[in-house]
């Protein structure tokens, strides 16, 4: 099935504008859309306690400007009830009756997490600012960071998204390997295949194609980050590759990429290695994340591929692949292919 995507959100992408007191998250139509195409939504916990916090002040501001008000006295109103509001009771029960759709997610080592955050503070590291007079403002996007850190180290096929408009949270994403960021919902849509095939596109696949339908059995991102979608079956296989950005169809490809992968992989000779190559080269979009980590492993676990690294071939079909997908490779993996492929 297509792999899944973990989408963190920041507080100023999910916080409900300031005069709608009676809802905890804002953008729910967009987050209940992501989450309705497969997205699995992490809302750190300090983002819940910022917002708690705001709505707080909100609150309390707002009842004492009730209570002060002359016309309850003017009016002979009841102040009582006014004086009774427990403000915090009705943020918790704002909370409960939205907080279920979401993944809350804590910091689980704080030590770990306290020692970086530190370093950053520091060093005036993103999310800190550079500005002296900022001080140490920051604090609470570096739990964020700390958090997202814990979530990388977790994930398996799935890949991360982090939605925030703050520049300087941005920033410090900038050279941390494996994280998307975007600031808008609108960018997100691109990596949640259910919000990406919309009733356009699925009329330009069957105008393409020359189909009147088609099943769609399986999908991904490629190197590229567009998405490669697999109709049909392994009897009627056909694998079509959609500009992510423009919602145009790039190529197709109707056989199983499967045997080729094989033939590489398992390479017991140089000529079966250049073989596999020249079958491979030309297929590289269609092939998943996970495909290409693979390929990888192989150049630097099998001396039939990595005895001939400097081959022209051979080393223009690797740093392709290792040019998109560095970010995702662990150091040891990372260092044994720059000593082979320099």
């Amino acid at each position: 099935m297509a792999e899944k995507v973990v989408l963190v959100v920041d507080t100023n992408s999910c916080r409900s504008d300031a005069g709608r007191h009676n809802q905890f998250f804002g953008y729910r139509e967009e987050l209940n859309k992501l989450k309705a195409n497969n997205a699995r939504i992490i809302i750190p916990n300090v983002v819940i306690d910022e917002i708690s916090a705001q709505k707080r002040r909100s609150l309390k501001c707002k009842k004492e400007a009730h209570i002060s008000n002359p016309f309850f006295q003017i009016l002979g109103l009841n102040q009582d009830d006014i004086n009774n509001i427990d403000i915090d009771r009705i943020i918790s029960q704002l909370l409960d009756s939205e907080v279920s759709n979401f993944e809350v997610r804590a910091l689980k080592d704080q030590a770990s997490a306290f020692t970086k955050i530190y370093k950053w503070s520091m060093d005036k590291h993103p999310p800190f600012s550079q500005n002296d007079k900022a001080g140490d403002k920051g604090f609470k996007d570096a739990c964020i960071v700390c958090i997202i850190d814990e979530l990388l180290e977790e994930l398996g096929d799935e890949y991360l998204v982090f939605l925030t408009k703050d520049d300087l949270l941005r920033r410090a994403f900038e050279h941390r390997p494996g994280v998307k960021t975007i600031s808008e919902f609108d960018e997100a849509s691109k990596y949640f295949i259910g919000a990406f095939i919309d009733d356009y596109l699925v009329d330009k696949i069957k105008e393409e194609l020359g189909i009147k339908d088609f099943s769609m059995t399986d999908s991904w991102q490629n190197l590229n980050e567009d998405w490669v979608v697999q109709l049909g079956g392994s009897d009627n296989l056909k694998l079509v590759v959609i500009d992510s950005r423009a919602k145009e169809i790039v190529d197709t490809y109707d056989d199983n990429i499967a045997p080729f992968l094989q033939m590489l992989m398992t390479s017991g000779s140089f000529e079966q290695t250049h073989n596999g190559i020249s079958e491979l080269a030309p297929l590289l979009p269609f092939l998943r994340i996970k495909e290409l980590e693979e390929l990888i492993m192989t150049a630097i676990t099998n001396d039939q591929i990595y005895s001939i690294a400097n081959d022209c071939d051979v080393k223009q079909f690797y740093k392709q692949i290792y040019e998109a997908i560095a970010g995702r490779l662990d150091a040891g993996v990372d260092s044994k292919f720059n000593e082979y492929f320099k």
